[in-house]
């Protein structure tokens, strides 16, 4: 079967795409990596034994400049702006650090890692300002 003109462009378009879409991690264009901050998420359980002292941040409760980035950043797998940050994204990383404090204070454990959580699951979120991580 010969494919036409048509179908090859749309094949390879396709594969291009995908193979771009798990680049997410790569820094921003125009923006180097000291400049970038960033949130990437990973559904994730947290783990039995820390339950007690993590209390995720619920993502309907948040402003709505914050939940829209933490949406975005669930619903694509990131987030990632340069520096100067929007003030719903700044707003969004200081609430993830202060989050972050408090776990610690409550347990004894290196609870390094915050949580999203939606109405159906949670998410791991890994947060870096500038090259400064707040969760891991």
């Amino acid at each position: 079967m010969n494919a036409t003109r048509r179908e090859l462009l749309a094949g390879g378009a396709a594969l291009v795409g995908g193979g771009l879409a798990g680049c997410s991690s790569l820094p921003l264009v125009g923006c180097d990596a000291m400049h970038e901050s960033r949130i990437e998420v990973e559904r994730e359980t947290p783990p039995e034994e820390a339950r007690d002292a993590l209390a995720p941040i619920r993502v309907a409760d948040l402003p709505s400049a914050e939940r829209e980035v933490a949406r975005e950043a669930i619903d694509s797998g990131s987030y990632a702006e340069c520096s100067p940050e929007s003030e719903g994204f700044e707003s969004l990383l200081g609430r993830i650090g202060d989050h972050r404090d408090r776990q610690q204070r409550r347990s004894e454990a290196d609870l390094t890692t915050v949580y999203f959580r939606t109405e159906d699951a949670r998410y791991a979120i890994r947060a870096m300002v500038l090259d400064q991580l707040l969760s891991y």
